[in-house]
């Protein structure tokens, strides 16, 4: 496409959030904006609703549509330039997962104790309870482990509304010198933190899974 100038609204594309890559095209077609929208919702995940106006646009949200992206996010925008031409603007923005450090795998065999506290929102009470059976560790350990790695600029652009429960998880090494963990559920459920001797790792995504077994162990949901 070779306008020197695009029309309203194509010259104001949204800013590229940090931490996200951009693919964008623009094509001329000689069609109209309703046979066009026919032929693109047939072939794509888009969903549109309601009368094509000029503008029109709609998109879709694809959660880790290939390997080693986390998420994606596809929109298509159709402007009528004449009575038989239009502008057809696509854009895709992508998301890349995060690489999960060896420090943010734990051995349930190295901990000694897990230590639980629970604090239910806008309670100033603060439930506190220590787990040392290994079942229990393990228990919690595998969810971690298994977990999947949330990108920061993923989630600082999420809105949440906040859960009943925060859940902070402290895990206490067997031996001297080795690293202690903290695993921190906060009221936004989209990622807990972890932190390995004071050092933060990437966060994980929150399935409710962890804050489950939590919740089971220390009795506060």
């Amino acid at each position: 496409m070779h306008l020197a100038k695009l029309p309203p609204p194509l010259n104001y594309p949204p800013p590229l959030r940090a931490g996200w890559v951009r693919a964008q095209r623009t094509l001329k077609a000689p069609a109209q904006p309703r046979s066009a929208w026919t032929g693109l919702l047939a072939h794509t995940p888009l969903r549109q609703t309601g009368a094509i106006i000029p503008g029109a646009g709609a998109g879709a949200i694809l959660p880790a549509p290939e390997p080693g992206i986390d998420v994606a996010q596809f929109s298509v925008a159709l402007v009528r330039l004449s009575s038989t031409t239009i502008l057809i603007a696509v854009r895709a923005d992508a998301a890349w997962l995060p690489t999960r450090t060896s420090a943010e795998y734990l051995d349930p065999a190295t901990f000694r104790s897990v230590t639980i506290s629970a604090q239910r929102w806008a309670q100033p009470r603060l439930v506190t309870r220590t787990f040392a059976a290994q079942a229990d560790i393990s228990r919690l350990t595998a969810v971690i482990n298994a977990g999947v790695p949330a990108p920061i600029s993923v989630v600082a652009g999420m809105h949440c509304a906040p859960i009943a429960t925060a859940y902070i998880l402290r895990f206490t090494p067997r031996a001297a010198g080795r690293p202690s963990v903290l695993v921190t559920l906060g009221a936004c459920p989209h990622a807990y933190g972890i932190t390995v001797n004071g050092k933060q790792q990437s966060s994980l995504w929150d399935d409710g899974k962890l804050r489950m077994a939590a919740a089971a162990l220390v009795g506060v949901r």
